[in-house]
């Protein structure tokens, strides 16, 4: 079958139909129906050194991808859940607090191990705090070491 045959095929609705749309479900879903997500991300370079038993490993470089998922039930009046520059603007403060530096250096580090693990749990948790007064819930924080592999933390849903 064709793109066109598909978009000609039997499944037809008339234009007054296809263009009804329930403003109360897009502004203000109930939680039973749609929850709305916002994804941002970021990128940053760090290093750090991992010990795996008794052995310290080599200091190494990242250029992690972090990404941030925040959902929330209803629209603002300006129909956005959050204006993107107030996420982005969390996401260059963190972004900025790790970049350029050894993670083994920083105060979290100095008695947690920086695996890519803790690093996520981290950064959720000063994601969190950052957006505490917005109206909307971190769900999710993802950070990916490389393109092929990373950890992401699930916090509780609204």
């Amino acid at each position: 079958m064709t793109v066109e045959q598909l978009a000609t095929g039997p499944i037809t609705l008339n234009e007054d139909t296809f263009w009804h749309i329930d403003p109360h479900l897009v502004l203000n879903p109930p939680p039973e129906y749609a929850r709305y997500k916002l994804i941002m991300s970021a990128f940053f370079n760090a290093a750090h050194s991992v010990a795996f038993g008794s052995s310290q490993g080599n200091l190494h470089r990242h250029s992690y991808h972090l990404k941030i998922t925040a959902m929330a039930s209803t629209l603002a009046p300006d129909n956005s859940l959050v204006p993107y520059e107030t996420l982005r603007q969390i996401m260059m403060k963190i972004t900025a607090a790790y970049e350029g530096t050894i993670l083994n250096h920083l105060p979290p580090f100095r008695t947690i191990q920086p695996t890519t693990e803790a690093l996520t749990a981290i950064i959720a948790q000063q994601v969190e705090r950052l957006a505490c007064d917005l109206p909307i819930k971190i769900i999710e924080v993802t950070v990916m070491e490389s393109p092929t592999q990373g950890v992401s933390i699930q916090l509780n849903p609204i």
